[in-house]
């Protein structure tokens, strides 16, 4: 690495906040000091398959991290100079296999690698590329609660809307799957409602398909699961009580990818060519949704034997969850302070709770684990730099630079 990637390394490494290190970068000469840094990442024309950098990846198989292989069927990692070697993992193997180093990278959320701390603390948020609001409390019709929709459809403001009906959960038993998302939405809930999730609310603990069978069969008061779960729920009658997306930002995930803080410090730009390969993908989406929803379809299809369909990709897509497409869009969503994304409330929020719950053992450095934040102001300032001057303008010379 060159002098200049030696430098940003290292102010990133001693955890300098973001503002010193967009100072090192500098707003008006970004793009020069990045180009500098990432020279070395750009493929030449006349690269040839054995002179890709390999990137050993842990793939989940979901709709939304399947969009790197648009990037393969439309040559994108190629171009990048990377080439990857695709392992599937579940969600919870990925923390064990970057340990091991079975795989370089890998699917992840900002609740994994908060939880996955005491076990591998190596392990941080490299990438963030989409936030997800799918989770939701289900009820029966006939229950004892006021949903969020009628409390609306009554005249309460969605402030007093949050608050009354999350108040709703004190005493109540919710099947749920403890250390999970899932149970981390409904103490979000609690937390709107006035309430001590841990003292004010009760669960049963099981996984998301015996839960479901268990609420279906009269037990507990709600449900929480994954998306299968809450549309098979929909289809039985039952009703969201709240959704994540009628929640403060504490109950939207942000999903991405992690890696090795020692891999990322030696090879920033690998990760800063990977997202803007994923930015690229979500660019094809939008603009050739038929095309790029048929080849996730039909990896997903061949991987899991799901009957997946252009309606289902569509009804979640840019709905309960949500695709930044490009840096600019993603320096609005993530880190402006004043969006309801803002990172740093919900990596808060979990770090609490796992406290609490005994997950982790101790504080954990925010900023340390999340260099997403530094891979995105160096991306900025070496691809979308007129962007990101203008943003300087506004708020970045401000916020990000002077006071940080």
């Amino acid at each position: 690495m060159n002098q200049a990637g030696n430098e940003a390394v290292g102010y990133w490494r001693h955890a300098l906040g973001r503002r010193q290190f967009l100072k090192l970068v500098g707003i008006g000469s970004a793009a020069m000091a990045s180009a500098s840094l990432l020279s070395s990442c750009a493929p030449s024309s006349g690269d040839s398959e054995s002179s890709l950098r390999t990137l050993k990846v842990g793939l989940t198989p979901f709709q939304d991290f399947y969009v790197v292989l648009i990037g393969i069927e439309k040559g994108y990692w190629a171009e990048e100079g990377i080439k990857l070697d695709i392992v599937n993992l579940s969600y919870e193997s990925v923390t064990e296999s970057l340990a091991s180093g079975s795989v370089e990278i890998g699917t992840n959320n900002d609740a994994f690698v908060l939880g996955g701390q005491d076990k591998y603390p190596e392990q941080v948020q490299s990438n963030i590329f989409f936030l997800f609001q799918g989770g939701a409390i289900m009820v029966r019709p006939d229950g004892p609660f006021t949903t969020y929709d009628q409390a609306i459809a009554a005249g309460a403001t969605p402030e007093e809307a949050r608050r009354d009906v999350c108040a709703q959960l004190r005493d109540k038993t919710i099947l749920l799957t403890t250390n999970s998302d899932f149970e981390l939405t409904v103490a979000a809930a609690a937390q709107s409602g006035g309430l001590d999730y841990f003292n004010d609310v009760k669960f049963i603990d099981g996984n998301p398909d015996e839960n479901l069978a268990a609420f279906m069969g009269g037990a507990g008061d709600g449900y929480i699961g994954g998306l299968p779960q809450r549309t098979r729920l929909v289809e039985e009658g039952m009703v969201p009580l709240i959704t994540a997306e009628n929640l403060s930002s504490e109950a939207t995930i942000q999903g991405g990818w992690s890696a090795s803080e020692k891999l990322i410090a030696e090879e920033p730009e690998v990760f800063m060519s990977f997202q803007r390969v994923i930015y690229r993908c979500l660019q094809f989406i939008e603009e050739n949704p038929e095309e790029g929803f048929q080849i996730i379809i039909d990896k997903l299809s061949s991987e899991t034997g799901a009957n997946y369909t252009h309606e289902d990709l569509e009804s979640v897509w840019n709905k309960v969850e949500l695709f930044p497409a490009s840096g600019e869009q993603m320096e609005a969503m993530v880190f402006d302070e004043s969006s309801q994304f803002y990172w740093r409330p919900r990596y808060e929020f979990v770090e609490k709770f796992y406290l609490e719950r005994g997950v982790v053992s101790g504080p954990v450095d925010l900023d340390r684990i999340f260099p997403f934040q530094w891979i995105h102001a160096q991306y900025m300032a070496k691809y979308e730099s007129d962007a990101w001057e203008s943003m300087g303008a506004q708020h970045a010379s401000g916020d990000l630079v002077e006071s940080r």
